[in-house]
């Protein structure tokens, strides 16, 4: 009797093995392991965009913090092979003023590109190339409260519809807790709009306090747009604007 039932669950058990075998998800057989590309040139500041054409650039200054700083001149490889094989580097732009790092968008509307950056005389700055990337006009990206900005953030750029034009919507955050926001511009770069800013509270003392820092953005199926924001509490927090990135919810 007692084989019998030892019988009887193997039956079960094999069965259930089989069955449950059946049912999970399968990795394809014919899956490539992940490819190794490179090291990056830079390790800050740096951009991977997609043309209109689908062709790929990464954009970046050289240098880095530590060992003397970023170039005055910001450079560009493409890659026509899904970033399998890499140009070699061309000059893109040379910035004025006291520049560092740099992030960069491709326009939907023209094609041409808007490199932020910033200048350590004059702020934020916005370098945006006409006649195919071949000229390029400087302005200022002014707000009320524009000293206290400490960086356009390098997550990404986000192009949306917006009544009858693309508007690009870009992250902002301030230094000594002064919070988070949004430049955004429905003129192809030419001029800018800022949001109000969100914040977060510091409830951990002792610690780097940054309040709410370095925003990157998502469209959502109903036209919304969600943000996402660090903190040295050691959470992610997330914000909704129902405007297009004019106005933002509390964290």
């Amino acid at each position: 009797m007692q084989r019998i039932f030892l019988l009887f669950f193997l039956i079960i058990f094999l069965f259930s093995c089989r069955n449950g075998q059946q049912n999970a998800p399968r990795i394809p057989s014919n899956t490539d392991p992940p490819e190794y590309l490179g090291e990056p040139v830079s390790s800050a500041g740096t951009s991977l965009l997609k043309d209109m054409d689908g062709k790929l650039y990464f954009i970046f200054r050289k240098g880095d913090w530590d060992h003397g700083g970023f170039t005055d001149t910001v450079f560009y490889k493409s890659s026509v092979d899904e970033g399998r094989n890499w140009s070699a580097a061309y000059q893109l732009v040379i910035t004025p003023g006291n520049p560092a790092q740099s992030f960069a968008t491709i326009s939907q509307v023209s094609g041409e590109i808007i490199l932020f950056y910033r200048d350590g005389g004059k702020g934020m700055m916005c370098a945006r190339s006409n006649n195919g990337w071949k000229e390029w006009e400087f302005q200022q990206m002014f707000t009320p409260d524009s000293s206290s900005i400490n960086t356009i953030c390098y997550g990404n750029a986000l192009w949306v519809e917006n009544s009858d034009s693309k508007r690009v919507v870009c992250g902002f955050h301030g230094s000594n807790n002064e919070g988070a926001g949004t430049f955004y511009s429905d003129y192809d770069g030419r001029t800018w709009k800022v949001s109000a800013r969100v914040t977060v509270a510091n409830r951990i003392t002792n610690i780097w306090q940054t309040g709410a820092v370095e925003p990157t953005f998502a469209e959502l199926s109903n036209g919304d747009i969600l943000m996402f924001l660090s903190n040295s509490n050691f959470h992610i927090w997330q914000s909704i604007s129902k405007d297009k990135g004019a106005t933002w919810s509390k964290p």
